[in-house]
């Protein structure tokens, strides 16, 4: 089972990987630091240093907000860009 975890994990790394190329890479960034502030927490919570792996947790969920915004942003000034171009008139 693990081993279909870690091939899912890998597309979805891909399929990030591509957004960034086509939108910008502010969300991929964000999922990065998501991805730390789990890990800080994870390890937090084990060596039972409650409040700081609560503070992790409240780390991993303000960097996935601010990844999703970054998301909207992204495909809504990617969008405005090409409607731009396609109204310039060509010479």
């Amino acid at each position: 089972m693990w081993l279909v975890d870690l091939f899912m994990g890998f597309v979805d790394m891909i399929l990030n990987i591509q957004f960034g190329k086509r939108f910008g890479w502010g969300s991929f960034l964000w999922d990065l630091a998501a991805v730390a502030c789990l890990a800080v927490a994870v390890i937090c919570f084990v060596a039972d240093m409650v409040i700081l792996g609560v503070i992790g947790i409240i780390g991993v969920v303000a960097c996935s907000v601010m990844s999703s915004r970054r998301v909207w942003r992204d495909i809504r000034s990617k969008r405005e860009q090409q409607k731009r171009e396609e109204e310039k008139p060509s010479p």
